[in-house]
């Protein structure tokens, strides 16, 4: 098993708290700044080349490489490097700022996103790619993975969130050290890189490329070239495009649709010269959706008259059913229900925590209610205040801060005996108290505390499998509810606070609702 700094304090200062991914280059930890207030952070650090000691001065070439480019570049769409240094085995480690959120390819699916939130997205993408260009960087393995999605909470409309692009760990840097045989050194995801970068010659234009393959696959679900073989692919490519985006979505604007494709040009010469101008003449081009067509006219004259056409044809039923009676009774029922308007998908939950003091096993002081950043310490015990205007099914899953044989560790909160009767089903405007009688005690473990909230119209099969208050073992069952979690609750959803109640609604359209509260023990 490869060796972990969890539990570390890194340089004096850093407290490894999770491992967040391990790769080729090195792992990845979140950790607490302890100079800072317990700022969390990300941290970098490059794992030994054991295996292929030959290869160890390229990487740590590349990693160098990487610092360089997150210090020139200074924009609100980059991760932000905070420190960096070396470990007193020698090896170097990165300190970057903690994004939260989920990243682009969380979000795709496999029809696309909407229209509108992709020329959000790809504006704020183009305006970052531009921003690492103009200081000589060039990102070199732009795809949806790393692309960081934050939700901005404080509005309760259609989803919209802020793009941070990361990992520069393969970037290349204007006038760096690193020579030309290890800058053509292959690297990258290929089904997001250009020609010229298989090529092993990697330009600014390459992020452009990478870019408009990025476009396509968010609005239509699916990327523009073969991806069953390498061969296949560079042949795909010289080829060019031969499913265009609107042939898979015919509301994509035909103005977006040659911006792609200009962008998924064979040549680098042949796209489009500034990857900024870019991407706001597409964001322009799809945010034009909107706007009639002349082909719409028709759809539109049809939209405004159908309820005149549909409710006058219903009177005129409603006269028959006057003169036959009740023979068509049933027949008007059927024909209303299957008119009325469909309610859109969606799912909404409110929920504050209070928290109780103890001290000798005993409550004292007031209990209040947690502000927004949630951090509570030892003599603390905690109460989840939830309410929901619809009725369905709650589930809450604990996860605690240390991994078991390099797995989570589960235990279900919710439902459970004490609470609800021991029922997962709530009713429309109920308010529950969990638990209804006591309060939630950690153990002695510091670090995160991970609350899930999921919140379904339906029961959720494997979370109705769980035992309440004991820990889940079985490492398939771990695993399959790590995936449920994680991928469902990187749905987009907004959030709201109400300063005063300190309680929280959290909307989503979509179905199950799936929300991480995280809490800080220290």
């Amino acid at each position: 098993m490869a060796e972990t700094l969890v539990g570390e304090l890194i340089a004096g200062r850093y407290r490894a708290t999770k491992e967040l991914s391990r790769g080729g280059f090195g792992a990845v930890y979140l950790a607490q700044d302890q100079q800072v207030r317990d700022k969390i952070v990300v941290i970098k650090v490059l794992s030994p080349r054991e295996d292929s000691p030959d290869n160890e001065p390229w990487f740590r070439r590349k990693f160098d490489t990487e610092i360089e480019a997150l210090a020139r570049i200074n924009h609100p769409g980059v991760v932000a490097i905070l420190d960096a240094g070396h470990l007193d085995s020698g090896r170097p480690f990165l300190v970057m700022q903690y994004i939260e959120g989920y990243t682009l390819g969380n979000a795709l699916t496999n029809l696309g996103l909407d229209i509108g939130r992709t020329a959000h997205i790809i504006r704020q993408i183009g305006q970052a790619l531009e921003a690492a260009h103009s200081k000589g960087v060039t990102h070199r393995d732009m795809k949806p993975e790393n692309v960081m999605l934050t939700p901005l909470s404080d509005q309760l409309g259609p989803p919209k969130e802020h793009v941070t692009l990361i990992d520069f760990g393969i970037a290349s840097v204007e006038d760096d050290q690193v020579s030309r045989k290890e800058k053509t050194r292959l690297a990258g995801s290929f089904a997001y890189m250009a020609p010229e970068q298989l090529d092993g010659r990697p330009v600014p234009a390459s992020d452009l490329y990478s870019l408009g393959v990025i476009a396509y696959e968010m609005l239509t679900g699916q990327t523009p070239f073969s991806q069953e073989s390498l061969f296949k692919f560079l042949a795909s490519q010289r080829q060019g495009v031969k499913v265009k985006p609107r042939d898979l979505r015919p509301e994509i604007p035909a103005a977006a649709d040659r911006l792609i494709l200009d962008a998924l040009a064979f040549k680098a010469a042949d796209r489009p010269a500034n990857i900024k101008e870019f991407a706001e003449q597409l964001a322009v081009a799809l945010e034009s959706s909107s706007a009639p067509t002349s082909a719409d006219t028709g759809a539109a004259w049809w939209g405004r008259h159908l309820i005149w056409i549909t409710w006058a044809a219903f009177a005129a039923l409603l006269a028959i059913a006057a003169f036959f009676g009740p023979q068509i009774g049933p027949w008007l029922k059927s024909f209303n229900e299957t008119f009325k308007p469909a309610p859109a998908a969606s799912r909404q939950i409110a929920y504050s925590i209070s928290v109780q003091r103890y001290r000798d096993n005993k409550p004292y002081k007031e209990p209040f209610q947690l502000e927004r950043e949630i951090v509570f310490e030892e003599d603390y015990r905690i109460r989840l205040n939830l309410s929901a205007p619809q009725d369905g099914y709650l589930y809450i899953v604990n996860e605690g801060p240390e991994l078991r044989n390099n797995l989570p560790m589960y235990v279900l909160l919710f439902p459970s005996p004490t609470a609800n009767g021991g029922r997962p089903r709530l009713a429309p405007g109920q308010s529950l108290r969990i638990p209804e009688q006591s309060e939630f005690r950690f153990d002695h473990q510091q670090g995160f505390e991970r609350l899930w909230l999921v919140w379904s119209s339906r029961p959720v099969e494997l979370l109705s499998k769980l035992q309440p208050s004991r820990l889940e073992e079985d490492p398939s069952t771990v695993q399959s509810l790590t995936k449920l979690l994680e991928q469902a609750g990187k749905i987009p959803h907004s959030s709201y606070s109400d300063e005063q109640s300190k309680q929280t609604t959290i909307k989503t359209q979509g179905d199950p609702l799936i929300h991480l509260i995280e809490l800080r023990h220290q």
